[in-house]
């Protein structure tokens, strides 16, 4: 919200890495337990897809720690990131009236 302009508060980031972050967190889970190397594993996912956010890097942490059922992806994990989306998209059109997401060159 404070920096519209940066690479990981676009969309693409902002969606793309939460929803990535959780799938690893999930793959983590199932194949091996609970181990917390699946943030480890969230980063280089973030770094492999472009889609830097780094507050994503607790939904996996969340998922191995809390034993997370799959309904947590989309109740949660979606459900979350798209109306942070939506808010941010209101937010700054109609009242800080900057452009967002940011426009590509």
């Amino acid at each position: 919200m404070g920096s519209p302009e940066a690479a990981p508060a676009q969309p693409r980031a902002l969606i793309g890495e939460h929803l990535v972050s959780a799938l690893a967190g999930f793959a983590v889970l199932c194949l091996t337990g609970p181990h917390a190397w699946a943030v480890g594993l969230a980063i280089l996912a973030m770094v492999l897809t472009d889609t830097f956010h780094p507050p994503a890097g607790i939904s996996p942490l969340l998922i191995v720690s809390g034993n997370l059922p799959w309904s947590f992806l989309l109740a949660s994990v979606l459900a979350g990131v798209l109306l942070l989306a939506a808010f941010t998209y209101g937010w700054h059109r109609w009242i800080s009236r900057r452009p967002w997401p940011r426009p590509t060159p």
